[in-house]
């Protein structure tokens, strides 16, 4: 599985000072990918550790299912914020 170093990928937002880390398609394809790759829950720890002394936070939005890029996503926090709707069955 080939990754882009983040530094090159990451797209500045200069009136915010913020820093982002768009999708596209090949993220779909990436979880079937990563079925196959050796320590596959821990692939995005590995990238953001790299850059992760550039950065005062780093915000990771994950699917709302616990599929193979949650999990990555997981692994790499060091802290969750979990969003629901505040109603009986949510």
């Amino acid at each position: 599985m080939h990754l882009s170093p983040i530094n090159v990928v990451a797209q500045p937002a200069v009136e915010r000072c913020y820093q982002v880390l768009p999708a596209n398609a090949d993220l779909s394809a990436a979880e079937v990918e990563l079925l196959s790759v050796e320590h596959k829950e821990l692939r995005l720890r590995s990238s953001l550790s790299e850059v992760a002394g550039d950065y005062d936070y780093i915000l990771i939005d994950c699917p709302p299912s616990l599929n193979m890029l949650t999990i990555n996503g997981l692994a790499a926090a060091d802290g969750v914020i979990i969003a629901m709707q505040c109603e009986y069955f949510a």
